[in-house]
């Protein structure tokens, strides 16, 4: 069995699911006994564009988990694209990386959103937190114990990817903080110092 990560955590190769002989799985590094074996479900061979469309929210819908970091946010009509990486585990450090920092074969790339996206993303925090008020009608809601803390798990995942976005958003349109909070990383992107 190959479970689902993106970023460092992927530790196999793959083939296409159409070659013949069906795929081929293997290790692209050194996979200690007892250790996971990860691949990425929208980043794979076969995926074509699902890098760019497809997020931690469509990998929820489709497989029914929360992924771990990195996790992407893609809201296209409000031309916001977005993810939140790991900076260092240990002390839980984020930052966020607008996809202006990819290379995009279509050029396309909308960076840090503007004040309406900013606006959508703070909606969608509410949106998120309402589910706090629905903890009591979740019985009469027909939802299992393990689909409500799955549900759970996404509220307090996308509420803090979303909180930090809209920050480092904030700083990048100027509307807090200064230069010195902000920091290049290896790739040449701009991203909040961590937070």
């Amino acid at each position: 069995m190959v479970n689902h990560a993106n970023g460092p955590h992927i530790n196999t190769n793959t083939t296409s699911w159409y070659d013949n002989g069906g795929i081929k799985v293997w290790a692209s590094q050194l996979i200690r006994e007892g250790e996971e074996v990860f691949a990425s479900y929208d980043g794979c061979v076969d995926c074509s564009t699902t890098a760019r469309e497809w997020g931690t929210l469509e990998i929820l819908r489709d497989f029914g988990f929360v992924e771990g970091y990195p996790h992407r946010y893609i809201y296209e009509d409000e031309d916001i694209w977005f993810e939140v990486v790991e900076v260092d585990k240990e002390n839980d450090s984020l930052a966020v990386l607008w996809d202006d920092h990819i290379n995009w074969e279509d050029g396309e790339r909308f960076g840090a959103p503007d004040r309406e996206g900013i606006e959508f993303l703070r909606s969608e925090v509410e949106e998120y937190e309402y589910l706090d008020k629905l903890i009591e009608e979740r019985d009469s809601l027909n939802v299992t114990p393990f689909e409500w803390s799955v549900i759970m798990q996404m509220k307090e995942v996308v509420v803090k990817d979303f909180i930090l976005a809209i920050e480092e958003a904030e700083l990048v349109l100027g509307m807090r903080g200064s230069n010195d909070d902000f920091v290049q990383t290896a790739d040449g992107s701009i991203c909040a110092r961590e937070f």
